[in-house]
């Protein structure tokens, strides 16, 4: 005789439903990523935007910073200025175991002459001459001066190729920044609307017009980097008017380019 069991069967518990990632769950993620960037580019972009603004204005902040050098005031009686064969003459006295390489005129009135040399370890070098009188004023390295140090940390933080890696990085990542910036913003509307004067929603807003500049900070800086290091050592002070043919000896004769 067969038996039957008199309990029941028990049903199997229904499969639960795999948790799928909520809105808030990418909001925080993305919020995440945007914190931890950050922490990366903002010191690279402080570097770059100090070291570029210094750079900007080398011409106005060199001859405050070496008024001995970049000054020459005109004699009185004096209406005309010694040429550059003789401004050549007196930088070759000076040193002649330069080569000169060019020369730029003076950018404005009161100004020296400013003759780039190569001297013979390889070092550049700034030759200032009076235009005046003739006389050579001094010289110095460019790459010790302020704008040189702040050229020198633009492009690789004078690390070399470490250094450079780091600034590529950084100023690739600001794009990245930016573009999680811009969905936390959109993201975060509602949250804005109710506290519009919150911390959060004023690092909000200028954020979203800062950002509309860091979309091109890489390419920008590989153009600003060209520009930088396509002159000759020492074209740091150089006004671009008058350059002169290399020679290791002698005279040189100065001859126009067109730019």
């Amino acid at each position: 005789m067969t038996q039957l069991d008199p309990r029941p069967r028990a049903r199997p518990a229904p499969s639960r439903p795999e948790a799928r990632p909520t809105s808030g769950g990418w909001f925080r993620a993305v919020w995440r990523w945007h914190f931890f960037a950050s922490i990366v580019v903002v010191p690279v972009l402080l570097v770059l935007a100090s070291t570029g603004l210094i750079y900007l204005f080398r011409f106005q902040l060199e001859p405050l910073l070496h008024p001995d050098l970049f000054g020459a005031d005109q004699p009185a009686g004096m209406d005309f200025q010694q040429p550059y064969s003789a401004q050549l003459d007196a930088a070759e006295r000076a040193y002649p175991d330069a080569t000169l390489l060019a020369v730029a005129e003076p950018r404005s009135e009161g100004r020296a002459t400013v003759i780039t040399a190569e001297m013979p370890d390889g070092s550049p070098r700034e030759i200032f001459v009076n235009p005046w009188g003739g006389e050579v004023l001094g010289s110095l390295n460019p790459d010790t001066t302020l704008s040189g140090y702040a050229v020198r940390l633009h492009a690789d933080l004078m690390s070399g190729v470490w250094g450079d890696r780091l600034m590529e990085l950084g100023a690739c990542w600001a794009l990245v920044t930016a573009l999680l910036g811009y969905y936390l913003f959109w993201r975060g509307r509602r949250a804005r609307s109710r506290k519009p004067k919150s911390l959060r929603s004023w690092h909000a807003r200028i954020g979203a017009v800062a950002g509309s500049g860091v979309g091109d900070a890489p390419g920008l800086r590989a153009a600003v980097d060209r520009v930088l290091g396509s002159p000759g050592p020492g074209a740091r002070h150089q006004s671009g008017h008058l350059h002169v043919e290399p020679r290791p000896r002698g005279r040189v004769q100065p001859r126009l380019h067109a730019r």
